[in-house]
């Protein structure tokens, strides 16, 4: 249903330039006049032809020829379209229906897909796939919190497939604000809170060692405190990544 694009006020001439703007080659248009003398320059699409933008001594080539226009946004007739470079400006009359454009941003969702819109290679347009949070969403940055994940965008320390962020604005402690969980501080050894498992952490464990269900110190959930505790603890020596 599209057609080559017709141009008709200084201001369409313009878009269309912009358009193009990236574009070494010059741009197909729909303007073309017949191959007959006498014959008027017409717009494929059937409306009238009321302005053109022509260069220095354009039009000149006569009949059959059509026009294209150059990066400073003037026209030229060309009764040869240049093979090894158009590029063809194409346009839809407004409500056709094209391309599936699901998050309605004017690009057809097939090139955003093309561009690397899909995360998790579902076949779905990563920002259409979080509009309705069917698919978790909770940071709200268009792509699925299971990619955020395991791209590493966003942490995960307890593995509850929820990036840290969403659970501490959900409630989760986070009394270092360092972003992340306070529990999973705990899980790993460092229980003053200051993002490595160092000396200070091993004095809190001694502290404990020994007594059963301890505030600190239980780091396998044995309910005790004991050298399989000591031992986790000196094997995640260090900072926390």
């Amino acid at each position: 249903g599209g057609k080559l694009a017709s141009i008709y006020n200084s201001a369409e001439n313009a878009f269309v330039k912009n358009l193009g703007a990236s574009s070494s080659c010059r741009l197909v248009l729909g303007g073309y006049l017949g191959n007959c003398n006498g014959c008027a320059w017409s717009w494929t699409d059937g409306s009238s032809w009321d302005y053109t933008n022509w260069g220095s001594g354009e039009p000149g080539n006569g009949p059959n020829a059509h026009v294209e226009m150059f990066s400073n946004g003037q026209w030229a007739d060309v009764s040869d379209p240049d093979g090894s470079c158009p590029d063809y400006i194409i346009e839809w009359p407004a409500g056709t229906p094209t391309e599936s454009d699901c998050n309605a941003n004017g690009i057809p969702d097939s090139c955003e897909l093309a561009n690397g819109g899909d995360c998790n290679n579902n076949g779905l347009l990563d920002a259409c796939e979080t509009f309705d949070q069917t698919t978790p969403d909770c940071n709200n940055n268009s792509i699925p919190d299971s990619c955020d994940i395991e791209s590493r965008f966003a942490r995960d320390c307890d593995l509850n497939n929820v990036p840290d962020s969403c659970d501490i604005a959900a409630g989760a402690l986070d009394e270092n604000s360092d972003g992340r969980i306070d529990a999973c501080n705990y899980a790993v050894g460092d229980f003053d809170l200051s993002n490595e498992v160092d000396s200070s952490d091993l004095s809190f464990l001694l502290l404990f060692f020994g007594e059963e269900n301890p505030p600190f110190g239980d780091l396998d959930g044995s309910g005790v405190c004991d050298s399989a505790d000591l031992s986790y603890c000196l094997l995640n020596f260090g900072p926390l990544e």
